[in-house]
């Protein structure tokens, strides 16, 4: 599932409280967008032959409040937004929890004892913390760039239009980044989770690690899963990255680009002069809040995979049946039952069979 689908399924219970802290982070990249455009007016006075002074003050002294304007908000949009994580995230528990003691015990012989522990610990806490801090500097870049691409687009649409080309090229390797990310992501959270789970296991379990003298085996068990954790760690790091910096490329060209058109319109008296500067000043700026999404996107990719593990195991079915109907007889019987222990063999193809 996508990481808007699982959002809005995990907090279709809290829907007030989410569109509240969107409506926060909305307004809170409004404030930081604004000075930029009170910058814009105060460059278009200072260029004029008679600048008005008074104009020019109040300007400044209205970019003051609203940076006033814009701290206040981001105190309360980060309080929404990490007040909703931990609540989002307790309902998310509890639910798992009932959830896992209503399946039944065929399931727990299909999973392996770590993939179900991380769920309660890891994955839910990994979406906790990336929830509360991730999402909201996610979405605080993606208004940040709609709010300035719009006041480009009013003051010139062909340059601005050649700043955008940068975002669209951007876009194959944003998708290839997302897909190594969401691949190699599984792959890296099962190890983490295994590790923490046999880590645990064998500090807790070291008496009897020593009593059946298995020390070493049990040693070479865990540095091979130590191993592979930080491989996958690597992998992680290493892969999605280069896309991401190329992608990069694109922004650095089509900055350029703008600047060259800019200079041949200017030339030919088609382009104002204090439209110019604006491009040259606020140009390359609109590509910042992008930089910045694009490592929390990656970061919130993460995250979507522990997160899907989580909404598998709450789409399995459960034992809700009730049946007050009792079996005439109670005839108790094991037929081929075997069991071995440390590749001993304890019991094998038994049948035995107890009568009411």
């Amino acid at each position: 599932m996508s990481v808007i689908k699982n959002i809005l399924f995990i907090t279709k219970e809290n829907k007030k409280e989410f569109y509240t802290a969107l409506v926060y982070y909305f307004l809170h990249s409004f404030l930081l967008s604004v000075p930029s455009g009170i910058l814009v007016m105060v460059l278009f006075e200072l260029l004029k032959q008679e600048p008005n002074q008074t104009y020019i003050f109040s300007l400044i002294l209205l970019m003051a409040l609203f940076f006033v304007m814009q701290l206040f908000l981001s105190a309360k949009a980060n309080v929404k937004a990490s007040v909703l994580s931990y609540t989002v995230s307790k309902s998310l528990r509890l639910k798992l929890g009932n959830h896992l003691f209503k399946l039944g015990l065929g399931t727990f012989n299909k999973k392996n004892p770590s993939y179900l522990s991380s769920l309660l610990l890891e994955d839910i806490r990994s979406f906790e913390n990336y929830f509360a801090h991730g999402v909201p500097n996610l979405l605080s870049g993606f208004f940040s760039i709609i709010i300035l691409f719009i006041f480009l687009f009013i003051l010139d649409y062909k340059l601005a239009g050649l700043l955008f080309l940068g975002i669209l090229a951007m876009a194959p390797f944003i998708y290839l980044a997302k897909l190594l990310v969401s691949f190699i992501g599984k792959k890296h959270i099962e190890n983490r989770n295994h590790m923490a789970f046999r880590f645990l296991e064998f500090c807790q379990g070291m008496k009897y690690i020593k009593a059946f003298n298995v020390t070493k085996k049990s040693k070479n068990d865990l540095k091979g899963i130590l191993h592979r954790y930080k491989k996958s760690s690597l992998q992680i790091e290493m892969f999605p990255g280069p896309a991401i910096l190329i992608s990069f490329i694109f922004c650095e060209l089509a900055f350029l680009l703008m600047i060259y058109f800019s200079l041949e319109y200017f030339d030919k008296k088609t382009l104002d002069l204090p439209v110019l500067i604006t491009f040259l000043i606020l140009g390359y700026r609109v590509y910042d809040p992008i930089k910045l999404f694009m490592v929390d996107f990656l970061q919130i990719e993460h995250m979507n995979s522990g997160l899907n593990r989580v909404l598998n195991i709450l789409d399995l079915k459960t034992l809700d049946g009730k049946s007050n109907t009792l079996p005439k007889l109670y005839d108790i019987e094991f037929k081929n039952v075997s069991f071995s222990y440390e590749n001993e063999d304890i019991l094998k193809n038994i049948d035995l069979k107890f009568k009411h």
